[in-house]
């Protein structure tokens, strides 16, 4: 079962390095609009989901679909093309490798892949998240910037 105050820190981690990694972009924290991590100085909206396994113990990414099974509350890439975030960047913090998607695009792209999966649940004390593991090969033509640091 996974802690909220545990994996807020992995998230508030991987921000720290996004912004570490990216000075040029001037990202600045979200603090009033909740629904993304980033506003740069060009005004495009990133969120930044970060994931704590290593690229070589998994070849997938994680795509959060429901942040709250129970309310259906849309998490995730579905989530950030839902409020029009322009940039949805996939963190692997052991390999300080980001993967930057268009919401729109991946959405789309992966329609098709899920249909054909089982999701996954995330228990947490107060809901449970549900996702799908999704092979990076996949959606590797999806990925307009990878960077490694």
């Amino acid at each position: 079962m996974f802690d909220f105050k545990e994996q807020n820190k992995v998230g508030l981690k991987g921000e720290s390095l996004f912004v570490e990694c990216y000075p040029e972009l001037n990202a600045k924290k979200s603090e009033e609009d909740k629904r993304f991590d980033f506003l740069t100085i060009e005004g495009a909206k990133i969120e930044v989901k970060t994931d704590t396994y290593s690229m070589e113990k998994t070849e997938n990414f994680f795509f959060e679909y429901f942040s709250d099974m129970q309310s259906q509350k849309l998490g995730g890439p579905w989530r950030a093309k839902q409020d029009k975030i322009d940039h949805f960047v996939y963190l692997f913090t052991q390999d300080k490798t980001f993967f930057w998607f268009h919401p729109g695009d991946l959405c789309e792209a992966l329609e098709p892949i899920i249909s054909t999966m089982r999701y996954k649940t995330v228990k947490n004390r107060a809901w449970t998240t549900t996702g799908f593991a999704v092979n990076r090969e996949l959606v590797n033509d999806l990925v307009f910037r990878k960077d490694t640091f």
